[in-house]
Order: structure tokens, then sequence, then C-alpha cells
């Protein structure tokens, strides 16, 4: 087995690497490897389009050519303005990942503003930081499940915050917020 070291501890049939910012869990048993994970702490903003059934129901072309320009025009372009990753789609709503907290909150600032004088398309946003745990084409973890819980809880056009989040902001973020609710989650 040799040495535990900082980065890295071997275990018997099961290998565990940790880096900096990025962990990979390899499970093996022998020469077999069953899955890997990757995890790291992330600022997560998760967003969804308010009342989307019922706007499909009433006009199902306006609403999916409506989303279709927010997507292409305005949500695509300023997530990547604001050093995001959008990394689950789920069709009316998208999970939104950053380094930055402060990243997260200008960038759905920036989508509330641009959606101001929209017609059709209304976001509720819920942000949190926390670990999240990639595999494969998967995003879960408890910073994707408080951010997604905080959105449920918003009203239209509202984003709300998770205390762990807004203690990582900037004075300059910080200021935009006012003191909610607390929420049991």
């Amino acid at each position: 087995m040799g040495r535990i070291r900082d980065h890295a501890r071997l275990i018997p049939y099961f290998d565990i690497y940790r880096f900096w910012h990025l962990s990979l869990v390899q499970l093996k048993c022998g020469e077999k490897e069953f899955f890997t994970l990757k995890r790291r702490l992330a600022a997560i903003l998760a967003a969804d389009v308010v009342d989307y059934s019922r706007l499909m129901g009433e006009d199902q072309a306006q609403t999916l050519d409506a989303l279709r320009q927010f997507r292409n025009e305005l949500l695509e372009p300023v997530v990547t303005t604001h050093n995001g990753s959008i990394v689950k789609r789920l069709g009316d709503g998208w999970i939104i990942e950053f380094a930055s907290v402060s990243d997260a909150v200008e960038c759905a600032l920036h989508i509330q503003n641009g959606l101001a004088d929209h017609d059709v398309i209304r976001l509720r946003s819920g942000i949190h930081i926390g670990d999240v745990v990639f595999e494969e084409e998967d995003v879960f973890g408890d910073g994707v499940n408080v951010a997604a819980r905080l959105e449920e809880l918003a009203k239209p056009g509202e984003l709300l915050i998770s205390d762990t989040a807004y203690q990582s902001i900037d004075g300059k973020a910080a200021a935009q917020f006012s003191d909610g609710h607390s929420h049991q989650l």
C-alpha cells in the first residue's frame, strides 16, 4: 500500500484520488473500474421558466419561438460573459455552474434585467454554493439541490440565494439584495 500522502490515499479494493479543486473517485475491484465521479465546489444557478406548461398549452409555437430566442440571444451569451457554463438543460430550465458566486449573481441579475420587457418569458432563479458531482452527462449534489429548492421558492422574476452564497459575494453584488425570509429547505 505504501504511505498516505496529502493528495492521494490508497485503500484495499478502492482507489480515491483527491486534487486541489477536483476529486476523481474510481471504485475498482481488481482491474475492473465501476464508475468515476468528478467532484468540485461550485456556485450553481438554477433557473426555470415561470408557467411553462400553461404557456405551451396556450400557444406552443409562440412559446417555443420565445424560448429559442431567449436562449440564443440572452441566456447563452450572458452565461458566457459571466464565465459560466450550462451543465444541464431541463426543457424549461437550466443548471448553470460558476467558479464564483459573484459571477453567478451578476449573471442572474443581467438575465432578469434583460427579460424586464419580455412579454412571454419570465424566470425564477436560485443560487447556492456547494459540492457538485459530475457523472457522465449528469450533475448533482448539495450545490444543485439547494439552488433548485431556492428556485422553486422564488416568485416570478425573483432571485433567491442561500446564506452561504450571500456570505461569498462581494460588496457590490451584496448591496443588490434585501434581507429576505428564512426558509427551511
